[in-house]
């Protein structure tokens, strides 16, 4: 039963990409050269993900170190000024 969620998304991509086989020329800086679209469109979508992961988990990290510096702030002992 846990398989079935996993048999539809296949389905629905397979059926996409069947779909979608006509060829696209794809252009980038100086790089350019033809694909079939479902390729071309997935592996955007793969990349997006991707850099949404990246900038995510950098934010991530920045925010747990803000609340781990709240939740420990330095004490007057810790000042070399007061001696």
């Amino acid at each position: 039963m846990r398989i079935f969620p996993s048999l539809i998304i296949l389905a629905a991509l397979l059926i996409f990409i069947f779909q979608n086989l006509g060829s696209a020329k794809i252009t980038f800086v100086t790089l350019s050269g033809t694909m079939p679209l479902a390729l071309a469109l997935i592996v955007a979508a793969a990349l997006g993900g991707l850099l949404v992961l990246v900038l995510g988990s950098i934010r991530i990290a920045q925010l747990r170190k803000l609340v781990h510096n709240h939740n420990n702030p330095v004490t007057d002992n810790d000042d070399p000024k007061k001696g």
